[in-house]
């Protein structure tokens, strides 16, 4: 998955590609990481939000 950034935007945020390459690199594991966790709270609370759903249809 690639996201296009400005050309003015890469000048002003990266002084080298060195720089530019390092910061990639971390916004990718910090993405990886977030994406993950995500994923298992997402899962997680979809399933508490399932289980109250149908207990609020049991109910009546």
């Amino acid at each position: 998955m690639k996201f296009h950034i400005p050309e003015r935007d890469v000048k002003i945020t990266y002084s080298t590609s060195l720089d530019c390459n390092r910061k990639q690199l971390i916004s990718k594991e910090i993405w990886l990481i977030g994406y993950f966790l995500f994923l298992i709270y997402g899962f997680q609370s979809k399933a508490e939000i399932r289980r109250d759903t149908e207990r609020l249809i049991l109910i009546p």
